[in-house]
């Protein structure tokens, strides 16, 4: 902990700056304190594809660093004012190599954090638009999502434009199927917050 705790940095980052993109020249592995990062990918046409949120208690960064012969233009965009402690990637991986032991919880919280933000991603190319946004939702919710009663508020600064990006469809055509959502009293829309009524219902329309 002494070493981590010397090498390591605690940044606070404004909402929208985009501040970490794995590389080989700056392998950093990222612990979320508070706050939310957006996953995206860079594409060939410079184009940006929105992957996924990543919220407090999450480490990412890690497995790039154990394969650096993987495809970079990953990187992380303060989705809302977030702290996030920066690590050198080289310095945790060898304090893991000196610890065989520790190795087996790690992996497997990374692969579970992972399959995470896949089962995000593939809500994105399969099924119709409002399974597809109910998934999402639903999958949000379930990583982020806060129990009030007998309904679930998802306490993230999200916008009906993030929703769009991370679906890869227009606002316009969101606003439609949360109001779809809405009218069925599944969902109560809020400013930049959803309120999930009834989440059976919407876990059903999910799948």
């Amino acid at each position: 902990m002494r070493s981590l705790v010397e090498s390591s940095r605690l940044w606070r980052h404004k909402r929208g700056a985009v501040f970490a993109e794995e590389s080989v020249e700056t392998c950093e592995t990222l612990a979320v304190v508070s706050g939310y990062l957006m996953g995206e990918r860079l594409m060939t046409d410079r184009s940006v594809s929105a992957l996924g949120l990543v919220g407090p208690g999450t480490v990412v960064g890690l497995s790039y660093a154990m394969n650096l012969g993987a495809r970079s233009g990953f990187r992380y965009r303060a989705h809302t004012d977030a702290v996030v402690i920066h690590i050198p990637s080289k310095v945790l991986l060898e304090l893991l190599d000196a610890e065989p032991a520790l190795w087996k919880d790690m992996a497997g919280m990374l692969l579970r954090q992972k399959r995470e933000m896949h089962s995000t991603v593939l809500t994105h190319i399969i099924g119709s638009l409002n399974q597809r946004v109910a998934a999402t939702i639903e999958r949000l919710a379930h990583l982020y999502g806060t129990t009030e009663g007998d309904a679930v508020r998802l306490r993230l600064q999200i916008t009906q434009e993030d929703l769009a990006a991370l679906l890869q469809v227009s606002r316009p055509t969101i606003n439609k199927a949360l109001r779809v959502l809405e009218s069925e009293y599944i969902l109560a829309l809020e400013y930049k917050t959803i309120t999930i009524l009834d989440r059976k219902r919407l876990q059903q329309m999910a799948e």
